[in-house]
């Protein structure tokens, strides 16, 4: 079969043939078939989806070269003819070999190009050229095609109208393609378009097929059309000009059904038309009128009247209703009307996007007699100024403009979302009062209406809002002023309604509108008041109950309401019944703080969602003493404690009761140590224990004896009837008390109790019970004082918590400091209802340490470790909390004592601290810098991850402190390099010998100290010396306070507590570290009472090394210690990461 490639694209046209060349090839298109009869071509066609479409062709007789031409195609794609796959299909017979399977093959051999030969090509071309030279006939001439305008009535609105045309705009304008009929009339042409899009053509000429395609682009994107074209929605500015140019391109333009003509209107406005079918009822709707360009918006023309009444335009155009049309265009930019049976195409003008919208979607308006009036003043003014209003009927009067008012109108917000309190809804109208023609007032409302001027953000549009609004904000309310609806709620809400609601309503032209359901709200005549009360709790002998409550005019409030406020910060609250509360949100704020104190130091720890459920039944014990004094403080209400309560306010005095001297104590007390004993009596008398944390030297050993004897006499005096235990009241003594202290200072120990409380049976126990002649129930049964040391009780502790001990007294309690120790452990497993801590620095690195001390002390002082940490440590160590570090100081002050030397400054003989620098030799400089070189590196990369490298990183740290004492103590091959700090420690120490003075030297290396002792003894200098491995501390002891040793060596774990060395009135620091209080316990050996001389202190420091920047540290971190016991302000936290990165960096 001979198709020319020109015939096809007549055919379809050229888009469907450039979409046709993919799909000429055998994968494309196969099942071929060819109908000789009814010369057809069939075959089955891919399409660009995957989808195999079914296509034929039929052509018309070939003539006398062979060449066919197709008639007609039909496929089953959406194009369904004359489409790329029946262009895809002729190409491929076309080029079909003569010796395929092609049915339609049947041609004579010589007639096909050969495919294999290299002229196939070339002879296909020239074949097709001669043929259309040869048959090429002259231009025919075009078919007749018309456009068809109709206007119908618009279908999409459902309101039962079945007459036809609508009066007014409430039609759609559409388009069809068609030709001549019988009889002049026009019919369809068949044509769709959406066909036009795909390239059929039909037998349209190439101008008529380009003008209906334009047409069709200027709608086909808002509306699928087939047969009709909706004309409403198209481009109306570039449809005015194509449907002028339709003569040009053979096409007219034909009027619908029943239309006579369609041709060019006058300029037509378009708006509201208000017409009365029957001279009562009246109607409004969308409507085209010929009016003057300058018309007032509102037109009543009287003067243009027929002769039988009949209103009219200037052309004659009886105006009884509107004329049905239909708006053009989303811009409005053309009317269709019909009048007189002729379609009229009218020019409007550039309308706003929203006037068009709302015009098209206008319903006709049916106003009832009775209510025009009502519409008049209520509705006109707004549609006037909204849209052109013409006044068919002669019934509209268009009010005048009185005064313009403003109205608040508040409702319940019952949305999702809602809140508890006040939740409320505000929305302002400006209502336009206006008046009419009689006299009457009506009122019409309006939203406020905002301008967005850009970053200024949303304003009001007119003049009268902006002066509602200055005069809110000078009313202090401006903020309520806005438009469109505000949800306002909580606090806010509470304020609207208890004092703006009034307010507004004050201002000149202000109403407000609270709707129903809208509670009530007032402001309360006084503020809340906190109530406080404690009494003795029966269900268990060491609790108290503790009882806090609010008040609002005598009726309670739900914690939950106030401390909402206080997280939230609102200065006020609102109770359930509607009263406005002013609540001092410092004041609550402390309240809410420690009432989940209480809650977690209370047994039945009974939490609510808001912090607290109720504080009625909140138990505490007499460790929450300084709670209750911070909440008695905030109390309005103070009930006096009852009972065993009554403790709570002897405990939180300043003021302790005083108790006489014992008279088994045989030593003198000074006042300050008088005022310890009283304090250490009211918590004997209690059973609560204490931290006793004077400084170093004032005496805490003797206060503890004292105390050991009053409660001998206290037990003695005690009356017959007088609460106690079965065995308290067949005994002569409250039973024994085990005092525990480091191993070198029991000694000391049993020496000062037997000197100052001669009458009372001390025992020393420094042994385990496998290597002790007596057990230590023995030995408790038969002594009223039993000594012993850490390690010993740590060994025994099974043996030690068997004993029903009256007390427990732990010297240097920081040994304790370790809440996961088994020393820790053993003392908490012992039977005791009171354990007083001795220790000059109840804390060193962190506040768990304090925590670890007041646990086993003053237990119930403090809440559990979980509780410390999140109310008090976490917040001080990381936050700088001030206030809480001022809750914790005043949680432990009634079970903490602490004087510092100032106070009894006058008995202590002056102390000077000074700095010894120390210039290293030059082999020891370069053995140290190269050292440092090596350790930074390593040390650096290290303290990215400190906590898993702490053990690293501190034994770094430890080889350039060594190595600032002496090289040989990092390696043995630098001991031909002389230690610059032993030379100026043997010299100063020549001349304090020399002058009849007697001298301490501390070290942390005990290495190092072997070294000095040996370099001392070589000097003729006699020398004690005590360390962890020495065996007979006492002897150590009493070789310098007795023996008449020169210089005690001592280092700072062994020899830095528990010894009076006040036979020394130098002391030597070799080498510093970072904890200041590590090395006042050593100087305070020398420096305490008893002490006559002055005492001078040398700190020794290598210079440009890192002992200065360990000075510098141990400056800083000394706050930490003063912060939390002495009132300092400022908190530093242990050890970081930060803090040894500045001793490398």
């Amino acid at each position: 079969m001979r198709v020319p490639e020109s015939e096809v694209e007549r055919f379809v046209g050229s888009a469907a043939l450039a979409r046709s060349r993919p799909y000429v090839n055998a994968d494309a298109i196969g099942d071929v078939g060819y109908t000789p009869g009814s010369r057809t071509l069939s075959a089955s066609v891919a399409g660009s989806g995957g989808r195999r479409y079914r296509t034929e062709v039929a052509f018309g007789t070939p003539d006398q070269d062979g060449w066919s031409r197709p008639k007609l195609s039909t496929c089953t794609c959406p194009v369904a003819m004359r489409c790329k796959h029946a262009a895809a299909l002729m190409l491929f017979a076309a080029a079909d070999d003569p010796g395929s399977d092609c049915p339609g093959s049947d041609y004579p051999e010589s007639d096909y190009p050969v495919p294999d030969s290299p002229l196939t090509d070339w002879r296909r071309r020239i074949e097709e050229t001669l043929h259309q030279m040869v048959t090429q006939s002259p231009p025919r001439e075009s078919e007749v095609y018309g456009l068809q305008l109709s206007v119908v009535a618009d279908e999409t609105v459902d309101d039962g109208w079945t007459g036809g045309l609508r009066p007014g705009l409430g039609n759609r304008l559409r388009a069809r393609i068609v030709v001549p009929g019988r009889g002049g009339r026009w019919k369809s042409a068949g044509v769709e378009w959406d066909r036009l899009r795909y390239g059929w053509t039909a037998d349209m000429s190439a101008a008529q097929t380009s003008w209906f395609r334009a047409v069709d682009a200027l709608a086909r994107s808002r509306r699928q059309a087939r047969v009709w074209l909706d004309l409403c929605d198209a481009e109306v500015p570039a449809l005015w000009p194509l449907i002028a140019t339709a003569a040009e391109a053979e096409v007219e333009i034909v009027p619908g059904d029943g239309l006579h003509d369609v041709r060019p209107g006058p300029r037509r406005r378009v708006g509201l038309t208000a017409w009365s079918p029957d001279g009562r009822e009246v109607v409004v709707t969308a409507a085209a009128e010929m009016l003057p360009a300058d018309g007032d918006p509102m037109m009543t023309d009287d003067d243009v009247m027929t002769a039988d009444g009949d209103q009219t335009t200037p052309d004659g155009e009886a105006i009884d209703r509107p004329l049905p049309g239909a708006l053009v265009g989303d811009r409005g930019d053309l009317v269709a009307v019909v009048r007189n049976r002729v379609l009229e195409l009218c020019p409007v003008g550039r309308l706003d996007h929203g006037v068009a919208r709302d015009l098209r979607r206008w319903r006709e308006l049916a106003i009832p007699d009775r209510s025009v009036a009502e519409f008049c003043g209520d509705f006109l003014p707004g549609l006037a100024d909204a849209f052109p209003v013409v006044d068919r009927a002669g019934r509209l009067e268009l009010p005048e403009l009185d005064r313009v008012e403003f109205d608040l109108v508040i409702r319940r917000y019952a949305g999702p979302g809602s809140a508890d309190g006040p939740d409320l809804l505000a929305e302002w109208s400006r209502l336009e009062v206006l008046r009419m023609g009689d006299g009457t007032e009506t009122t019409r409302r309006r939203p406020l209406t905002p301008v967005d001027p850009g970053d200024a953000g949303l304003t009001l549009a007119d003049r009268e809002s902006l002066d509602l609004a200055g005069r809110a904000e000078d009313a202090g309310w401006g903020w309520i002023v806005a438009p469109g609806r505000v949800r306002i709620a909580g606090h806010d809400a509470a304020v609207l309604l208890a004092d703006g609601v009034a307010a507004l309503r004050a201002l000149d032209g202000v109403r407000v509108s609270v709707h129903e359901g809208v509670p009530e709200i007032r402001r309360a005549a006084e503020g809340p008041r906190i109530r406080v009360a404690a009494e003795e709790d029966r269900s268990g002998i060491d609790w108290l109950g503790l009882s806090v409550s609010v008040t609002v005019e005598g009726r309670p409030v739900p914690f939950a309401t106030v401390f909402r406020a206080v997280v939230s910060g609102q200065p006020e609250f609102v109770t359930d019944d509607g009263v406005l509360v002013p609540v001092d949100l410092e004041r609550f704020g402390e309240l809410r703080t420690l009432l989940d104190e209480a809650l977690a130091a209370s047994a039945a720890r009974a939490r609510g969602p808001d912090g607290v459920d109720g504080a009625g039944d909140i138990r505490i014990g007499l460790g929450q003493a300084g709670l209750w004094s911070d909440l008695a403080e905030l109390a309005d209400d103070l009930a006096p404690p009852t009972g065993r309560a009554q403790a709570l306010l002897e405990l939180a005095s300043d003021s302790p009761q005083p108790v006489p001297v014992p008279a088994a104590l045989k030593a003198e007390l000074r006042p300050y140590q008088q005022q310890g004993l009283d304090w250490l009596a009211m918590l004997w008398r209690h059973r609560i224990g204490g931290i006793l944390a004077d400084d170093m030297g004032l005496g805490k050993t003797v206060q503890a004896l004292a105390l050991i004897a009053h409660a001998h006499e206290a037990h003695e005096d005690r009356p017959a009837s007088g609460a106690g235990t079965v065995a308290e009241a067949v005994s002569d003594s409250p039973g024994p008390f085990l005092v525990v202290a480091p191993s070198s200072v029991v000694p000391n120990w049993e020496a000062e109790a037997r000197r100052f409380v001669p009458s009372l049976r001390v025992a020393r126990r420094s042994a385990t019970e496998t290597t002790s002649p007596t057990t230590v129930a023995e030995d408790a049964a038969a002594h009223d004082i039993v000594v012993t040391s850490a390690t010993v009780l740590r060994l025994n502790a099974e043996a030690y918590a068997g004993i029903g001990w009256a007390g427990v007294i732990l010297d240097e309690a920081q040994q304790a400091k370790n809440p996961s120790s088994k020393l820790f452990a053993a003392l908490a497993g012992l039977r005791a209802d009171f354990l007083l801590a001795v220790t000059g620095t109840p804390m060193e690195n962190n506040l768990t340490e304090l925590w670890a001390i007041a646990a086993l002390s003053c237990r119930g002082v403090l809440p559990d470790a979980a509780d410390f940490r999140a109310l008090f440590r976490t917040p001080i160590e990381k936050d700088g909390d001030a206030e809480a570090l001022r809750r914790l100081r005043r949680r432990l002050r009634p079970f903490l004592l602490r004087r510092r030397k100032e106070l009894v400054a006058g008995e202590l003989p002056p102390r000077t601290d000074a700095v010894l620098e120390v210039e290293l030799t030059v082999a020891h400089r370069r053995v140290y810098e190269r050292e440092l070189a090596r350790q930074r590196a390593s040390l650096l990369a290290l303290l990215d991850d400190f906590d898993s490298n702490r053990i690293s990183i501190l034994a770094g740290l430890t080889v350039l402190r060594r190595l600032c004492l002496d090289p040989s103590l990092v390696d043995p091959g630098h001991s031909s390099i002389p230690s610059a700090k032993t030379d100026e420690l043997v010299a100063s120490l020549r001349e304090v010998v020399a002058e009849g003075h007697r001298a301490l030297v501390f070290s942390q290396f005990t290495s190092y100290l072997d070294t000095v002792v040996d370099r001392l003894h070589a000097e003729g200098i006699t020398v004690a010396h005590l360390d962890g491995s020495t065996t007979d501390r006492a002897g150590a002891v009493g070789e310098f306070t007795e023996g008449g040793a020169q210089v005690f060596c001592l280092s700072l774990k062994a020899g830095g507590v528990g010894l009076n060395l006040v036979g020394a009135d130098y002391v030597f620091l070799l080498d510093p570290w970072w904890n200041p209080a590590t090395e006042a316990q050593a100087v305070d050996r020398a420096h305490r009472i008893g002490q006559t001389r002055p005492v001078l202190v040398y700190r020794m420091v290598a210079r440009d090394t890192i002992e200065e920047r360990v000075i510098e540290l141990q400056r800083r971190k000394a706050e930490l210690f003063a912060s939390v016991l002495d009132s300092g302000e400022h908190f530093s936290a242990a050890l970081t990461a930060e803090d040894l990165r500045g001793l490398i960096e």
